[in-house]
């Protein structure tokens, strides 16, 4: 079966790692643990249907995924953060992160490096507007959404001619990690504990 390479649909290509790192999901998203972890809490939220961004999204369905990790962070207490990010493909373009098959990126963060991780991302990208996850639709180009979950918006930036894994870089940069690339994972590497700094 042809799936043109998309590491997250069945057929050519498939990521068979992916079995072993299931952590959940429901019909149409399912969490993984990343492939190669920027911190110990980061997974992967993947639509089972193919589609570049989570700006094809049914409203309803973000607003689901919304609720739920709301209620995740809740639990992490005031000095953390849950913070997701994604690089939405809308266009045409060739670059990014490398797999054009929508994933929202997951990670639970001390609070203040959170904030160094969103400044980091605003000096690096121009600035398009805040932005809650149920409006991504209204994105009419690529684009990088950061977004707190208890805030109630997120940050969109551009995304067009965006260098590869860029947010894995930043996010990288404010944790402390050595390592940042999920396509050559460094054997036995373990990313940085809660308390790296």
């Amino acid at each position: 079966m042809a799936n043109n390479g998309c590491p997250f649909c069945p057929g050519d290509g498939y990521d068979q790692s992916l079995v072993r790192r299931r952590l959940g999901g429901t019909q149409w998203y399912s969490v993984h643990e990343d492939k190669a972890q920027i911190v110990p809490s980061h997974c992967l939220m993947i639509p089972e249907k193919h589609v570049t961004a989570f700006a094809a999204i049914e409203v309803n369905n973000i607003a689901e995924l919304s609720e739920r990790l709301q209620e995740r962070a809740l639990r992490l207490g005031p000095e953390h953060r849950t913070v997701v990010f994604e690089h939405g493909i809308l266009d045409s373009e060739t670059t990014g992160c490398g797999v054009s098959h929508a994933h929202w990126h997951i990670v639970d963060l001390e609070h203040r490096v959170a904030l160094i991780f969103r400044r980091h991302v605003a000096q690096a990208r121009p600035f398009w507007g805040k932005l809650s996850p149920a409006l991504l639709s209204q994105c009419r180009a690529s684009y990088l959404f950061v977004w707190d979950v208890l805030d109630g918006e997120g940050e969109a930036f551009d995304g067009r001619k965006c260098p590869s894994q860029l947010l894995r870089r930043l996010l990288a940069n404010a944790v402390g990690a050595k390592e940042w690339d999920w396509r050559a994972p460094v054997a036995g590497y373990r990313p940085p504990t809660p308390d790296h700094r």
